[in-house]
């Protein structure tokens, strides 16, 4: 019997684990965060911390404060709806390239299968709203039949500021209304309506738009 050997570097480690609790906001936005902080809160030397901190300023979730850590990125109105602006963008090049290009019945199989997950969310629980955007099962089940390694790239970075923005404007997060806009989706795929999938996937980020916007509104960002 062979042990499962976990691969990734003590960099790659720290990385997840910072990107994680961004996204569920456990590390605060503007939050000034050190190397020595980091470096006491997992107990390890300063160069991964460095590494780790780099990557996270690559994908926009912190700005570096030089020789010293990073300050938790917070996100205006304006950048929230750039954000989503990209993130509709790539998934409808996904799904139009699924639709064009992959088995109808595994790509229905497959979103059907992301859907189940959405509805095993506790609405109630905001750690497992927020794992939600961070995993983005639907959106992401596009992704499995682009065969583009740039296109996959451009979408991992961006999903992870929009996880950030989403998470943000939770309280206007309607669970229901999610899984039906995605389920509309999946039936317009089964009566092979692909510009109607395509226009139903708009709509649903329209609604998101809305609701980011509302969330704004509300706490008088802008």
């Amino acid at each position: 019997m062979s042990t499962k050997i976990n691969k990734l570097t003590l960099s790659e480690q720290i990385y997840l684990a910072l990107k994680k609790d961004i996204v569920l906001n456990k590390l605060p936005f503007n939050k000034k965060l050190t190397i020595k902080d980091v470096q006491d809160m997992y107990e390890v030397s300063s160069t991964p911390v460095r590494e780790a901190l780099t990557k996270l300023a690559n994908d926009g979730l912190v700005t570096l404060i030089a020789n010293k850590g990073v300050t938790i990125n917070d996100y205006t109105l304006e950048d929230s709806l750039e954000i989503q602006e990209v993130a509709f963008l790539l998934d409808y090049y996904a799904l139009k390239y699924a639709m064009e290009h992959a088995s109808r019945d595994e790509l229905i199989k497959t979103l059907k299968n992301a859907i189940i997950k959405h509805k095993e969310i506790d609405i109630n629980d905001d750690e497992s709203v927020a794992l939600t955007f961070y995993e983005n099962y639907f959106h992401n089940a596009l992704y499995e039949f682009v065969d583009n390694k740039k296109i996959i790239e451009i979408k991992e970075k961006n999903r992870i500021e929009f996880a950030v923005v989403a998470f943000k404007a939770r309280a206007t997060f309607e669970k229901e209304n999610r899984n039906e806009d995605h389920q509309k989706i999946v039936n317009a795929i089964i009566n092979n309506n692909k510009d109607l999938a395509l226009e139903l996937l708009k709509d649903h980020f329209e609604s998101g738009k809305k609701s980011v916007i509302e969330f704004y509104k509300q706490n008088k960002k802008r």
